[in-house]
């Protein structure tokens, strides 16, 4: 499996491997989850590298609208789910400055995402946890609902929040030139985000345990998705 963490793609935008963050007993295990921008520009060389990276399942977080507007390039042998990260919050009254550059307004949304997406999230960590290849998640631009639930998902496998914040802000950079949305990823965001869930809920764990998730589900994602230093095994779980 290479250890690739961004991965140059045509038509899909800000592709990356969450694999080999260190934490507690070794690091993330490469080659099974990745995050990205909405696939529906993916081109077929974009489909094949897919393919072969072995994504057996696709999570889409965007509203239904979104999805039925710009469907995805489908994978072949994979299946594809829609979480909606929002729930059915209304997609007008959504406080999003798009055209501010770098915005830090970004965290007053990321808020709506916990108080109203907390179906989704469990319902995508659920299909995650019953995957038996690699899972790839996105929303549009696969920075902000992508970017919260890529918080969630390191935050149980112990990952040090000054690697979660770094992994955020990226997403600025690699998108730059890409889409129309410059509002970027200011690590300010993520971290109002965690002082509002800190504040709310007590910690990621707490928050998905008052989801409905329970520890036995917790504790088997991070048992698959971390890996010993010296852990050889090639395929993702």
């Amino acid at each position: 499996m290479s250890m690739i963490r961004r991965i140059p793609m045509e038509g899909v935008m800000n592709l990356r491997d969450l694999g080999g963050f260190a934490c507690p007993g070794g690091c993330t295990r490469w080659g099974c989850i990745y995050r990205s921008a909405a696939l529906n520009s993916a081109t077929p060389g974009d489909v094949e590298k897919l393919r072969l990276r072995g994504v057996k399942l696709v999570l889409d977080l965007r509203n239904p609208q979104e999805v039925r507007a710009r469907p995805d390039t489908l994978i072949p042998g994979a299946q594809n789910l829609n979480f909606p990260l929002l729930g059915d919050y209304p997609l007008d009254r959504i406080p999003v400055n798009d055209t501010v550059r770098s915005t830090k307004s970004l965290h007053r949304m990321y808020r709506l995402v916990l108080r109203h997406g907390g179906e989704g999230i469990l319902g995508a960590v659920r299909a995650l946890l019953a995957c038996d290849g690699a899972v790839l998640f996105h929303c549009a631009a696969g920075k902000d609902r992508t970017g919260i639930f890529t918080m969630l998902l390191l935050s149980l496998a112990g990952v040090d929040w000054v690697d979660i914040l770094a992994d955020y802000t990226v997403s600025e950079l690699y998108l730059e030139g890409y889409t129309a949305d410059i509002s970027g990823s200011n690590v300010h965001n993520m971290r109002m985000l965690r002082s509002f869930l800190e504040k709310e809920y007590g910690s990621p764990r707490e928050y998905l345990l008052g989801l409905g998730a329970s520890e036995g589900e917790l504790e088997a994602f991070r048992r698959r998705f971390v890996c010993s230093e010296g852990d050889t095994q090639q395929s993702c779980w």
